[in-house]
């Protein structure tokens, strides 16, 4: 047996080969040139140059093979997916360009996994140059947690083309400490629970506060609405079908914007903001492993460019509302929501978090609307069609559902959600068998890594690609991947568990991804699982869904995140109890 090594960050000193390989096969190519030739003359000294930079280029991209994978110069070699289409000089591009225009990036993923092994830490190319793609848990957790490797700008620059290179998202340190720490309390804390419990309360389990005085407290823009309870009963008096991602986008935006400006969009506003967010989605997937997108994507980087105007035009009209709300002391002592905090630190100015730059908090708050509404939104259909397929879970929900919600009339609380395992491990294992962020995370090294699986060393500079679908679909950790089962996530002893030891639930925990790990985690976490089982709650205690058409009709959809293309469903409502 192999002995682990302990991650840790080494201190290896670069091999400057590149250049020295460039340089001398350069210099050989025009020798050899200069040779064949007349040694004299304009043709003969174009014949030479020629050579020469055609010799460089040619190395510049061939050089890293050879020393990674034939001399060892530049840390561990690893395996590569034999396929055939590792082509010479692009090596994956096409590949990965052709997967991202399909919208089936996710599936290559595990197509290379599956060719290389479960589990097994593999590498690609990309012009020449190697990207490692990570499977094995503890090797991800050393990249995430220890070295904490921030995204790679190269690979994930477009997600800041909009409005700033700057954003959260790509950001090193300091910069993203800072940032994060200042709205770290507040998503992952008692604030946003309660929004986001109130939003449900309103808007789709019906329960409204009892005095206007509740609502100024805590400083509502509007009178609250029912307007998703309301619409999903038409829903049921109608028995058309209807797309329930689409359906649960809808619901998502309505709270995400809540909880960055205390306000519900109307529907025209809610059509027109999701109408941009899903063209700038598909810009962003469009531009994913496109060369010289400056010059193919050019179409794609001015749709984004317009829409990045657009929120910040939008961002400054309502910073305005909220600035004479403070001037005329309609508002609620700040924060109350991510605009009051953001406001705040612009007025610190250079001394802030953001240095006063409103484009950057324009970029941050239109990522937190993007990343707020997405992932949830399809986590939730994808929950739904799920349980579609597998009534006994469906039916041990609802019983759990209707054992611990309260009466019609009384709001649900976090108690009420924290007394229902059974519906945390349904939604988990949703996540676990259709994680709406399947393609994972890009990283690059900072420096030299130690593998603790293995003891490889990758070297700082490496770009490191970690995706969730192939970790998730893995039979060495999850037996029989493809099935659906909640009992993974439970205590053997628990109602609805067994079927799993504890050392396999312990494998399954270390490899679920669902929202990365480390100092990089996804803010928004506590947020998503407080919305998507409050909105399961409701929707299964009050509904069955009935399925239009055939499970194979629903579509793996992955741009940047993975959705259920194709899933229309009926509902019915359901006799509490029944």
């Amino acid at each position: 047996m192999n002995k682990k090594v302990p991650p840790q960050l080494v201190r290896v000193a670069p091999v400057p080969t590149a250049a020295v390989a460039v340089a001398f096969a350069s210099a050989s190519a025009a020798a050899l040139a200069a040779a064949l030739t007349d040694g004299g003359g304009a043709a003969s000294w174009a014949a030479v140059a020629i050579a020469a930079i055609a010799t460089a280029i040619l190395t510049t991209v061939v050089w890293p093979h050879i020393a990674t994978d034939m001399l060892g110069l530049h840390g561990a070699s690893l395996p590569t997916p034999v396929d055939g289409r590792d082509w010479p000089l692009l090596g994956r591009v096409p590949q990965v360009v052709v997967a991202s225009h399909d919208k089936v990036l996710s599936h290559q993923y595990v197509a290379w996994q599956r060719l290389v092994g479960w589990g097994v830490n593999y590498q690609i190319y990309f012009f020449g140059r190697r990207h490692v793609v990570l499977a094995n848990a503890e090797d991800v957790r050393a990249v995430t947690v220890r070295a904490d490797a921030p995204r790679d700008r190269g690979m994930l620059r477009h997600f800041g083309t909009a409005l700033s290179p700057d954003i959260l998202f790509l950001v090193s340190e300091p910069r993203h400490g800072t940032a994060r720490r200042l709205v770290h309390s507040f998503l992952s804390g008692t604030p946003t629970t309660e929004t986001v419990l109130r939003m449900v309360n309103e808007s789709l389990w019906g329960v409204h506060p009892q005095t206007a005085g509740a609502n100024n407290a805590r400083g509502a823009a509007a009178a609250p609405s029912s307007r998703w309870a309301t619409h999903f009963e038409a829903l049921a008096d109608s028995g058309e079908p209807v797309d329930i991602d689409g359906l649960m986008t809808d619901v998502t935006v309505d709270v995400i914007h809540n909880l960055l400006y205390s306000v519900s969009p109307s529907m025209a506003d809610l059509a027109s903001k999701k109408e941009w967010m899903f063209r700038l989605i598909d810009d962003l997937t469009k531009l994913v492993g496109l060369p010289l997108p400056e010059l193919l994507g050019a179409s794609c980087m001015a749709s984004m460019h317009a829409t990045g105007d657009r929120f910040l035009e939008e961002f400054e009209a309502l910073e305005a509302r909220r600035r004479a709300s403070y001037a005329n002391g309609s508002a609620a002592s700040p924060p109350r929501d991510l605009l009051d905090i953001m406001i705040a630190d612009l007025d610190k100015g250079k001394s802030g978090v953001y240095e006063g730059d409103r484009r950057r908090v324009a970029a941050d708050l239109m990522f937190y609307l993007l990343a707020g509404y997405d992932t949830t939104a399809h986590s939730i259909a994808w929950t739904v069609h799920a349980l579609l397929d597998d009534p006994k879970s469906e039916a041990r929900l609802v019983a759990e559902l209707d054992a611990t919600l309260p009466p019609a009339g009384e709001p649900i609380t976090a108690a009420h959600l924290a007394a229902m395992p059974y519906a945390d491990a349904v939604w988990k294992e949703s996540l676990r068998l259709f994680p709406p962020a399947s393609s994972g995370t890009i990283r690059r090294l900072e420096a030299d890594l130690r593998l603790p699986s293995s003891g490889d060393v990758i070297p700082g500079g490496t770009v490191i690609m970690i995706p969730v679908l192939p970790a998730h679909r893995n039979p060495k950790v999850f037996p029989s991947p493809e099935k659906y089962d909640p009992a993974r996530w439970l205590p053997p002893t628990a109602p609805g568990g067994g079927g799993y030891t504890p050392a396999e639930q312990r494998m399954a925990r270390s490899h679920f991804m669902a929202f990365s790990s480390g100092p990089r985690a996804c803010t928004g976490q506590n947020m998503a699982a407080v919305e998507a089982k409050a909105v399961l709650a409701v929707l299964f205690h009050r509904y069955r869904f009935e399925r239009v058409g055939k499970t194979e009709d629903v579509v793996l959809e992955n741009s940047v995140t993975m959705r259920p293309a194709g899933l229309r469903v009926i509902l019915h409502r359901r006799a509490v109890g029944a």
